[in-house]
């Protein structure tokens, strides 16, 4: 998992702050109750999060790798790579990237700003000024 190359696994590219990416990417991995085993800076424009899944009566778990990189353009690439802890695992889950960036999505989602004017913004009416005499 560590020696995969960072761009292996299902891609997404996210315009925004590398850093606050790179927290949502955190966040999903441990609201799906994955155990984080490593958090890494491996350069100064990539970081990921490596985690797995327990062991069930169904599944050996298996193992998630989040790579978030930064790029010169403001945007954030991010790949999910999941793989089983025992190959000839059949039961155990494929793909955690849907799950991970649905999460993405929603916390990036509830730390961007509105696009215009809010709704709830206080509307100011300047009056006119006096007619002069």
């Amino acid at each position: 998992m560590r020696a995969a190359p960072v761009n292996e696994g299902v891609p997404r590219s996210y315009a925004g702050d590398y850093h606050e990416v790179t927290r949502a990417a955190y966040e999903a991995v441990q609201s799906l109750g994955l155990h984080v085993e490593e958090v890494r800076q491996i350069s100064p424009v990539t970081w990921h999060v490596i985690a797995t899944s327990g062991a069930s009566a169904f599944s050996w778990g298996e193992l998630v790798r989040v790579s978030v990189q930064r790029h010169p353009t403001s945007h954030a690439a991010v790949w999910v790579l999941t793989r089983r802890r025992l190959a000839t695992n059949i039961t155990a889950k494929d793909d955690y990237s849907p799950e991970i960036f649905q999460r993405m999505d929603f916390t990036l989602s509830l730390r961007r700003p509105p696009a215009g004017p809010s709704v709830w913004a206080p509307t100011v009416v300047v009056p006119a000024p006096p007619p002069t005499q």
